[in-house]
């Protein structure tokens, strides 16, 4: 579930901007009536706990970077392995913002050249 792809989705989110759209759990294309508590707790509950506010429709808003309780905050047995998630999530988030963003930069250097000079190139 969202779960995994975390600390990539909001880096690459934020190579664009400040927040990201998250699709409700209904709207999900792998949702069924049957698994309507599975996925209002695995995408609904999840983007809440980052901070998300619903909008009208099909979608979360999400400000990024996304919204982390402080460790100190978090029960004492649960800390550690907070910690390392969050270490885990920043080295991730750092690779994946190194490669994108030569992406990003490569698309925003061709979005200046005038649409003339680029006729004929895929």
């Amino acid at each position: 579930m969202p779960r995994t792809n975390t600390p990539c989705t909001a880096t690459a989110a934020s190579c664009y901007g400040s927040t990201m759209v998250a699709v409700k759990s209904a709207w999900h294309c792998a949702w069924s009536p049957s698994d309507d508590n599975h996925f209002a707790n695995a995408y609904d509950g999840f983007w809440r706990i980052l901070g998300g506010s619903q909008m009208l429709g099909r979608a979360w808003h999400i400000a990024l970077p996304f919204y982390v309780k402080p460790l100190a905050d978090i029960p004492s047995k649960h800390r550690k392995r907070a910690a390392l998630r969050r270490e885990q999530w920043r080295v991730i988030g750092e690779s994946a913002r190194t490669v994108l963003s030569r992406h990003v930069t490569a698309l925003q250097a061709r979005a200046r050249i005038p649409a003339n000079e680029t006729a004929g190139v895929p």
